[in-house]
């Protein structure tokens, strides 16, 4: 489902629940009482892309479509002096989650970031914690930040053959023309009435919701 079928969606799910009309009509009833209704529609395209994006951030992996690329060198190069274990790699633009990562002397494929808030993060930077080929690790501080990837074979930092013969896929922001399976654009949906039914203060249905979306992502995950 794309960008317009999934807008369509947040409206049924919407009126399965509450009738926005002042008769009580149907939310897509005709006639002049649309007027009324307008600004739903407008809090509905305000507020998609943030609520697919966190639903993307969360959904299963094996769920979401990856986009396959070649890795980036940052500027930085790889790391330099006694830490020279590690690259930093830049972020394709539309960058959001990691879905795979393996430099050429890595022995197992990293799903998964460490943020600067985890435990993890600290032992990155001293060589006798940090990850190793056998446990690597990828570091991600966010969005102005290359990712770190700790820990490859020591080469030459003009060396970019840990990178050239290495694997990056990645979860690209929310895109219109994307068509996301049934589950992951029904989790998009219900994010997008939670966040309209915030607006509006019924706390309600941002309960019922909330409760909806952990039901499909349980499923997603079985």
């Amino acid at each position: 489902m794309n960008r317009g079928a999934i807008i369509d969606l947040v409206i049924v799910k919407m009126e399965e629940h509450t009738p926005f009309m002042p008769t009580g009509d149907s939310l897509l009833a005709g006639g002049d009482e649309l007027d009324e209704v307008k600004p739903i529609y407008h809090y509905i395209e305000e507020n998609l892309q943030e609520a697919a994006d966190e639903m993307l951030l969360t959904a299963s992996l094996h769920r979401l479509d990856k986009i396959a690329v070649g890795w980036i060198p940052h500027e930085s190069g790889n790391t330099s002096g006694e830490v020279n274990c590690g690259y930093y790699v830049s972020k394709p633009d539309d960058y959001l989650r990691l879905y795979s990562a393996k430099l050429k002397s890595w022995r197992r494929v990293v799903h998964e970031v460490v943020r600067p808030d985890d435990a993890m993060y600290a032992l990155q930077y001293n060589p006798w914690t940090r990850g190793t080929a056998q446990k690597p690790v990828v570091v991600d501080k966010g969005d102005q930040h290359p990712l770190e990837c700790f820990s490859a074979k020591e080469v030459h930092p003009t060396d970019n053959t840990e990178i050239s013969n290495g694997e990056f896929k990645y979860i690209q922001h929310f895109n219109a023309d994307t068509n996301y399976p049934k589950d992951v654009a029904e989790l998009i949906a219900l994010n997008t009435a939670r966040k309209v039914y915030e607006i509006f203060g019924n706390t309600e249905m941002v309960t019922q919701m909330t409760n909806e979306i952990k039901q499909v992502l349980q499923v997603m995950a079985t």
